[in-house]
C-alpha cells in the first residue's frame, strides 16, 4: 500500500515522504560503506531519468556456479496464430484510401480530404490545403468534426468555431471564422498478402516468399523480445546478492514512466486505464501501483549493476556500432546515451555470464583420468564419440567447453524426449567413466537445445554453430 501511495499521490507526498524516512533505508546507514563508481554513460542516463541519490554498495562477485541456471536464451517459436497478426498488422500500414463514389455527404466515421482557411478579425491566422482527417477521432477537435459532417463535397461552406487554444493573436474561446471545403470522401481498403504491390515492395516472388519473409521477422523480433527479458532476468538475479540504497521518492518518480508505458498499451487496446487494469492484467488498482513501483526498482537496480559492472570496461566502438544496427539505433547519435546503455547492459550480461560459467567450465578436465564420451541418438541411428581415444572427428576446445557447459547447466538431470508439440531431431547424451551426465534435446530446425534440471526447470539455449556443425559431422560419419 506504501507503494501505491508513493505512485498515486507523488506530487502531494513529498513531505510524509521525508517524515517517512525511519522506514526507508536510513542514507547514514550505508555511509559506512562506500558508494560504488559508475560508467559515466551509465550515470548520464541515470541522471536524465532523474536519478542521483540511489547507490550501489556492494557488487556481487561470483565464485561458482551461482546463475548458469538463471540465463535463458528462449526459443522463438512462432504460431499460427501470431504469424497471422504479425502479418495482418503489417498489412495495415499499407492501406489505400479509395474514393466514396455512391455518395457525396459526409458521414462520421468517413476518411475525407479537407482544405479550409481561418480567420480572427478578417485576418487569416490559419490554413491548411488537402488535408486528410478521419471524421470523429478527435485530432482536429470536436467542434471541427462535427461541422463537416453534413458538408457536401465540392461545395465551400463557412461557421464559426472556438478556438480550442490560446495564440499571440487570439485566446482559447475567442470565435474564429472558418471557410472549408471538403474535397474526397473516402474509405480505407487493406492489402491482402497475394497482392501484387505487397510482393515488389517487400521484394517478393509469390505470397509463400512474402509469409516466409515475414515468419523470419517476427522469429527475429521474437528472439530479441527473448533476449531482453532473459538479460533482465538475468541481471535480477544478479542484483539479489548486490546491496543498493534505493531512494523511495526516486523510485516512485521513475514508477511513472512504467504507468505510463501500461497507459500507453490501454489506449492501444482501446482501454481505459481502469478497465485495461482489471480485465488485461487481472489485477487490483493497489496491485497495479505495487507492481510498477516494483518493477521501476528492479530497473533502478540494474542501471547501477551494469554502471558498477562496467566502470572499467573499454568501450567498443566497433562491436557498439554492430549493436545499434541489430537493435534499430544509429551509432553516428553521440548523445543517445540510451543506446550506449543498452549496449553496456549487454555487455554485463555476456561477460557476467561468461565469467561465471567459465570457473565452472574449466573445472571440469577433459584427460586421462575420466573418460568422456558423447552419444547422439536420431530416430534410427547412435553414434558415440569418445573423447579418450584418438578422437576421428575435428573436436576444437571450444566445441568441447560447448558440450560439457550443457553438462553444468542440466545439472546431471535427466530430460524429456518430447513436449507433446514438438519431438526433437536428435537426443545428445554425455557420459563420464561410463555414467551419464546429461541429457540433452537438439532442435536442429529452430536451433536450440533444451533440457530439465533436478528440480523441474526447463531449459532453453541456443543452439551453437560448433555444435551443429560437430553433430552433422558425427552424423556423416
Amino acid at each position: 500500500m506504501e507503494k501505491v501511495i508513493f505512485l498515486k499521490t507523488f506530487a502531494i507526498k513529498i513531505t510524509a515522504i521525508i517524515l517517512l524516512g525511519a522506514m526507508l533505508f536510513s542514507f547514514s546507514s550505508c555511509a559506512a560503506k562506500e558508494t560504488l563508481p559508475l560508467n559515466d554513460i551509465v550515470k548520464n542516463t541515470l541522471e536524465e531519468n532523474g536519478i542521483d541519490k540511489s547507490k550501489i554498495v556492494l557488487l556481487y562477485d561470483s565464485n561458482g556456479n551461482d546463475f548458469v541456471n538463471v540465463y535463458n536464451d528462449l526459443p522463438s517459436k512462432i504460431s499460427d496464430k501470431e504469424l497471422k497478426k504479425y502479418v495482418d498488422d503489417l498489412l495495415l500500414l499499407h492501406e489505400k484510401m479509395i474514393e466514396v463514389t455512391d455518395r457525396n455527404t459526409v458521414q462520421k466515421g468517413d476518411a475525407i480530404v479537407v482544405s479550409y482557411v481561418v480567420r480572427y478579425n478578417s485576418e487569416i491566422v490559419a490554413n491548411a490545403d488537402s488535408e486528410p482527417l478521419m471524421v470523429g477521432s478527435g485530432n482536429y477537435g470536436e467542434e471541427f468534426e462535427n461541422a463537416v459532417i453534413g458538408a457536401v463535397v465540392g461545395e465551400p461552406f463557412k461557421c464559426e468555431l472556438s478556438s480550442p487554444i490560446d495564440t499571440e493573436k487570439y485566446k482559447k474561446g475567442d470565435i474564429l471564422q472558418y471557410n472549408i471545403t471538403v474535397e474526397s470522401i473516402n474509405y480505407f481498403e487493406t492489402y491482402t498478402s497475394s497482392d501484387q504491390y505487397i510482393l515488389d515492395y517487400y521484394g517478393a516472388q509469390t505470397e509463400e516468399e512474402f509469409l516466409s519473409l515475414c515468419e523470419t521477422r517476427l522469429k527475429q523480433i521474437k528472439k530479441q523480445e527473448n533476449k531482453y527479458s532473459a538479460d533482465n532476468e538475468f541481471l535480477d538475479k544478479v542484483a539479489e546478492k548486490c546491496e543498493f540504497y534505493i531512494n523511495k521518492k526516486e523510485a516512485a518518480a521513475y514508477s511513472e514512466k512504467v504507468v505510463k508505458q501500461h497507459k500507453d498499451l490501454a489506449y492501444i487496446s482501446g482501454l481505459e486505464l481502469d478497465e485495461y487494469i482489471k480485465q488485461t492484467l487481472k489485477m487490483t488498482e493497489d496491485e497495479f501501483y505495487d507492481y510498477c513501483y516494483d518493477e521501476g526498482v528492479k530497473e533502478i537496480k540494474r542501471y547501477l549493476l551494469v554502471g558498477a559492472y562496467t566502470k572499467n570496461i573499454e568501450f567498443d566502438t566497433e562491436s557498439y556500432a554492430e549493436f545499434c544496427s541489430m537493435n534499430g539505433y544509429d551509432s553516428t547519435q553521440e548523445d543517445n546515451t540510451q543506446a550506449k546503455y543498452d549496449y553496456l547492459k549487454t555487455v554485463t550480461v555476456h561477460e557476467f555470464e561468461h565469467r561465471m560459467n567459465a570457473k565452472v567450465i574449466y573445472g571440469i578436465k577433459i584427460d586421462n583420468k575420466t573418460s568422456y564420451s558423447v552419444q547422439l541418438y536420431d530416430s534410427s541411428n547412435i553414434y558415440t564419440i569418445d573423447f579418450s581415444k584418438a578422437p576421428s572427428y575435428t573436436i576444437d576446445l571450444e566445441t568441447q567447453q560447448n558440450i560439457l557447459s550443457c553438462v553444468v547447466h542440466a545439472g546431471f538431470g535427466g530430460t524429456m524426449y518430447g513436449n507433446g508439440n514438438n519431438m526433437y531431431q536428435t537426443v545428445l547424451i554425455l557420459k563420464g567413466d561410463g555414467k551419464i551426465l546429461a541429457k540433452v534435446m537438439v532442435d536442429e530446425i529452430n536451433g536450440f537445445v533444451k533440457w530439465q534440471q533436478n528440480d523441474g526447470q526447463i531449459v532453453c539455449a541456443e543452439l551453437k554453430n560448433n555444435l551443429r556443425e560437430l553433430i552433422e559431422q558425427v552424423k556423416q560419419g
